[in-house]
């Protein structure tokens, strides 16, 4: 298996967040239909991205030790964050969410 740089594990993540909080900003325009509300969409799509970050950094500082692996549990953590930000955006399409003005 090839290795995976965790600082690059740390960078990818920080951009699916940057995105999502940028999507986050714009859910002004969204209205609450239902029972789906976006700020807590957003908010659980960035818990899995976050917790991958922190394994990937647990992971660089740990390098040469016995601790564990890090990295792959942080792979697994960004896989299940794409997962939930698909999800997050089928709903989103399916639905008629912006406003009328």
């Amino acid at each position: 298996m090839t290795e995976i740089d965790p600082l690059a594990i740390v960078q990818i993540n920080a951009t699916v967040i940057t995105g999502l909080l940028i999507l986050l900003t714009i859910t002004n325009l969204v209205k609450r239909i239902e029972g789906f509300w976006m700020p807590k969409a957003v908010s659980g799509a960035v818990i899995p991205f976050v917790m991958s970050s922190v394994l990937a950094l647990l992971d660089y500082i740990t390098i040469g030790n016995a601790v564990g692996d890090f990295a792959l549990i942080s792979i697994g953590s960004m896989i299940v964050g794409f997962i939930v930000l698909g999800f997050m955006i089928i709903k989103i399409s399916s639905v008629k969410l912006w406003k009328d003005k």
